[in-house]
């Protein structure tokens, strides 16, 4: 329990509608989850208004309520605290309520269109092999010590994050890696997190549905960077166009770009890509300080020039962070990277199947690269993909064209269709193939016998990449949300191939 009282102060500016020293037992935003003495917060919302669950909320016990303008009819036992942005407030209630649980530990916060989660799993990797014990939250699930729990969204809404934080205080915890997605950043959820560093993978086609335009997706981003306190390090991959947008105003001191290019901080060089992972030499060097200048070999097990650009990122932060070289090494080195992103799988039939979440245009464009330069003399890159539905309908025809350019053969199937037409999207991701290519292209509406049929025609010299679930053990079909787990498909179709 806290007293109102206590949580005002870091509502300000706000104008408060009754009693000030009222009992808070709990902060929500679902009318659902209040209880007796529940702090409500009614944010407007695209699908609905939080203002039209306040009375649901009061009946169900909420006494304070966070509002953006009075209800017509308010009641005298409760008190309404009114605010110009109630989703602003209703992170800075959900901190104080939970003690700011933020404090104490290092929050280091990963955005990005691509590459987030796998940044996220190699900083894991690289503070346990020093001996830190780290927590993750993030699109693959939050991971409290060793338990991974499940995540509904990739950046929890703020009271959700408030509470993993202080679940992980109380473990030990004292460095969380954070996914921090521009939905997160536009809806306020990470107000109030004191971040010690935050790191730019790149910033591509994605998300126009929700944010409209690149610039108001790339101004979303930013944000991350522009609540960066002087003492934080900010730090972004210079071969993004949009790295030098990102670092400009930050309040964090200490910035710095990593890159391909001899005027960058890091410089990266002598890579080489094969189907047991990436070497590299990474040189520091530029406005990094002079004691860490100098270059160095490493070793990650992911295949990819993108996965080296997020190597380089980690190695960084983690030499600013003042580790030691084995301990960033040999994180990086055994690292597996996060689950579904180019995992390999070996087919019986010699072909090698990668299961990869790449569900945008450049993320797919990097990873069928990445396999067409691994791919063996005389060997076909096949790739099986779909696009959901309910999403951003804009990238769909840009993703079939970049499939039929770059694979010899292609799938276009389901991925989630949601509440639209399977058919018609899939129509719209063809509408972008080429009229010359589309002898190449074939339309198999089942997942499953889209990657049977892939494994079936596969040969030994040849690549599979079945793109756009990673590790998603879902299929979302109208109301209805099924199993289905991309590496179990393509190994039961491996089998059933061996023993036909």
């Amino acid at each position: 329990m806290k007293s109102l009282a206590d949580i005002l102060p870091a509502l300000v500016p706000a104008k408060v509608y009754g009693i000030p020293d009222r009992l808070v037992s709990s902060v929500e935003y679902d009318s659902r989850r209040c209880r007796e003495y529940s702090l409500f917060a009614a944010m407007p919302g695209a699908a609905t208004d939080g203002h039209l669950y306040i009375e649901a909320a009061e009946i169900a016990g909420a006494r304070t309520i966070i509002c953006e303008r009075l209800p017509d009819n308010y009641r005298a036992e409760c008190t309404y605290v009114v605010v110009p942005d109630a989703r602003a407030a209703l992170a800075a209630a959900a901190h104080t309520f939970h003690d700011n649980p933020a404090n104490g530990m290092r929050i280091i916060g990963v955005t990005g269109t691509n590459g987030k989660t796998t940044v996220t799993f190699l900083l894991k990797s690289i503070f346990e092999a020093a001996g830190e014990k780290v927590g993750l939250i993030g699109t693959t699930g939050n991971y409290l010590g060793e338990e991974m729990l499940p995540a509904a969204h990739t950046t929890p809404e703020s009271p959700e994050l408030c509470k993993l934080l202080v679940d992980m205080r109380q473990l030990g915890v004292t460095t969380v890696i954070m996914e921090v997605s521009s939905h997160a950043l536009a809806l306020r959820r990470v107000v109030g997190i004191p971040f010690s560093a935050a790191l730019f993978t790149n910033l591509t086609h994605d998300h126009l549905d929700f944010h409209g335009t690149m610039e108001n997706y790339s101004r979303a981003k930013k944000t991350l960077f522009d609540s960066l306190l002087p003492n934080a390090i900010a730090i972004a991959n210079g071969d993004s166009g949009y790295s030098m947008y990102m670092l400009c105003e930050t309040n964090a001191q200490r910035s710095f770009l990593t890159g391909r290019e001899d005027r960058f901080d890091a410089v990266i060089s002598e890579e080489k890509i094969a189907l047991g992972g990436s070497t590299f030499t990474l040189t520091l060097q530029g406005r990094l300080p002079e004691k860490l200048h100098g270059a160095a070999k490493f070793s990650i097990l992911s295949p990819g020039h993108y996965n080296v650009e997020n190597a380089a990122l980690c190695i960084v932060l983690a030499k600013l962070l003042g580790l030691p070289n084995r301990n960033i090494s040999q994180g990086l080195a055994i690292s597996e990277g996060a689950p579904g992103r180019m995992k390999q799988v070996k087919l019986k039939s010699g072909a090698t199947a990668f299961i990869d979440y790449a569900h945008t245009p450049d993320a797919l464009r990097k990873s069928m690269q990445t396999c067409r330069e691994l791919l063996p003399q005389g060997g076909r890159l096949l790739i099986v993909f779909g696009c959901g539905g309910n999403r951003d309908p804009f990238k769909r025809p840009i993703m079939g064209n970049i499939a039929a350019e770059i694979a010899d053969i292609v799938f276009i199937t389901a991925d989630n269709p949601r509440f639209e037409s399977l058919e018609s999207i899939i129509q719209e991701i063809i509408s972008g193939v080429p009229e010359k290519l589309r002898p190449n292209v074939r339309t198999i509406l089942s997942r499953r016998a889209a990657i049977r049929e892939a494994a079936a025609i596969a040969g030994a010299n040849d690549i599979i990449i079945i793109a756009g679930k990673g590790h998603e053990t879902y299929q979302i079909i109208g109301n209805e949300t099924i199993y289905f787990n991309d590496a179990e498909e393509i190994a039961k179709a491996d089998r059933a191939l061996a023993s036909a």
